[in-house]
């Protein structure tokens, strides 16, 4: 429903409305369907059926961009809406007959937390603020300090009250152990070049090289490819070597494809080399994300495969949110102020310079190189006797 009225919205304040409204119910369903599979498939079969749900998953987010371009360019935005009530009817008709049939849990009444979820919210939103605005007002304005002090102040906050909640939104205790505190953070840094990846290569084809958004979106298609054949073969690779050395392998491979992608951008290499760089990061983004997933998934305690998966997806939205603002800010900082919103319509003046934008991309590309392999070296802050939940 919400769909269909953002597709009908005569505003912009209406559409973000709209939009949150819509952002609610998709927070609902990703929390829910990772908490089946994690429910309903047990020991062996974890990896595999979270490999499928991943490569889903992060397909849908990854191609979105792509499709979104073409259908922007050829039928106009409100289609972006419209489109997707066909796909959203499909997965009500199936979902109520499939879901049906699954083994039923014993049912416990729980709590809402209102005050966790409107501290976290609040958190999110100057963080949010904070980072977006060193773009528009730069690193040393108020905005930025606000943002950020508000944030690192409200985090202390935060555990007080989920400490004392009944059903908290995140289980404070669960993060005592290293080990899954360490698997969720290196989940948080792995979202910035699974996501930013597509997003920055799509504004660069439009920008730079002078494509049409469909044509942009056409030419990143190979990352997605690569994430879902990733996604389907990590449970077999993380079997041989195991979770943790597969996560490291991933992020180092990721921060390889990331290097020759900003290799290609910088010299203006043909772009089959991009294409190649796509299908490294694809793959491994894909194998990352299954075993990090399915790791995470087997830490949690007997009846709370929802609860962790919630706090996997709460960490990763937010993180995934950040990144977006923070990329964005990275990639136009050597843009005059004036000209930076150009950049988000791939309309930035030529007389400006693509020199500039080029050189936004490189320290881009670094800062995410570098998270790439934080991702999968941060694990060895642990012995392997401490991750008892990686076999």
């Amino acid at each position: 429903m919400s769909a269909v009225l953002a597709g009908l919205a005569s505003s912009v304040v209406m559409l973000i409305v709209l939009v949150a409204v819509q952002a609610v119910g998709a927070a609902m369903v990703m929390c829910n369907t990772g908490a089946i599979v994690g429910a309903v498939f047990k020991g062996p079969r974890l990896g595999w059926a979270m490999g499928i749900y991943v490569a889903g998953v992060s397909v849908a987010q990854m191609i979105a961009p792509s499709v979104g371009g073409v259908i922007a360019g050829t039928w106009g935005w409100r289609w972006l809406f419209w489109g997707q009530v066909p796909l959203g009817v499909v997965c009500i008709v199936l979902g109520a007959k499939y879901l049906a049939s699954l083994p039923r849990t014993p049912e416990r009444v729980r709590s809402l937390d209102i005050w966790g979820g409107c501290t976290l919210a609040v958190m999110s939103g100057f963080l949010l603020f904070g980072v977006s605005s060193v773009q528009t007002s730069g690193l040393r304005s108020w905005q930025v300090a606000v943002g950020l002090a508000v944030f690192a102040a409200l985090i202390p906050v935060l555990i007080f009250v989920e400490a004392r909640a009944k059903d908290p939104i995140i289980q404070v205790g669960l993060f005592k152990r290293g080990s899954f505190l360490l698997a969720n953070f290196s989940n948080l840094l792995s979202v910035l070049p699974r996501f930013e990846s597509v997003l920055i290569a799509g504004l660069y084809f439009q920008t730079v090289m002078g494509d049409s958004a469909g044509l942009a979106g056409m030419k990143v298609l190979p990352l997605p490819v690569g994430i879902t054949v990733g996604s389907l073969v990590g449970d077999r690779i993380s079997s041989r070597w195991g979770m943790r050395t597969t996560l490291m392998q991933a992020g180092v491979a990721m921060a390889g494809g990331l290097g020759l992608l900003a290799l290609s951008f910088s010299y203006r290499w043909p772009y089959g080399w991009s294409l190649l760089a796509f299908l490294v990061i694809g793959l491994a983004a894909g194998v990352f994300a299954t075993v990090n997933s399915t790791m995470i998934i087997r830490a949690a305690p007997p009846g709370e495969v929802g609860t962790v998966n919630g706090i996997r997806l709460t960490l990763m939205n937010v993180g995934g949110s950040v990144a977006l603002a923070g990329s964005l800010a990275v990639a136009t900082s050597s843009l005059p102020v004036s000209a930076r919103s150009t950049f988000f319509e791939a309309t930035v003046p030529r007389d400006v310079g693509v020199g500039a934008l080029i050189h936004g991309f490189d320290l881009l590309f670094a800062v995410m190189i570098a998270v790439s392999l934080a991702s999968g070296l941060i694990l060895l802050a642990k012995r392997s006797a401490e991750w008892a939940f990686e076999r």
